[in-house]
């Protein structure tokens, strides 16, 4: 078990590498896990972990990505605002659920 910047307990994998970026709070977000090529972002949000793989060999890429997902995370938890779907997709995501 390893510890954050601010001093939280983390838990990684053996493989992941130890190549992780910290935020302005001391929480990882952006790391490179194991023998992936790929960054993977990951944070937390509201007591809700976010993680989901950058799909990029770029660091400055997956930081950008990340900001990106966080500002649109934000803006849905406390703006309101909500991603546009048609009534085509709607349709199609009711037929299979």
């Amino acid at each position: 078990m390893t510890q954050t910047q601010a001093g939280l307990p983390v838990s990684l994998h053996p493989s992941d590498s130890v190549l992780i970026k910290f935020d302005q709070l001391g929480n990882m977000s952006v790391i490179k896990r194991g023998n992936s090529k790929f960054w993977y972002i990951q944070f937390q949000l509201n007591g809700k972990t976010f993680i989901r793989s950058a799909r990029t060999t770029s660091k400055k890429a997956a930081e950008q990505m990340e900001a990106e997902w966080r500002t649109a995370l934000h803006a849905n938890r406390f703006l309101g605002e909500k991603e546009r779907i048609t009534v085509r997709n709607a349709f199609k995501q009711f037929c299979e659920s």
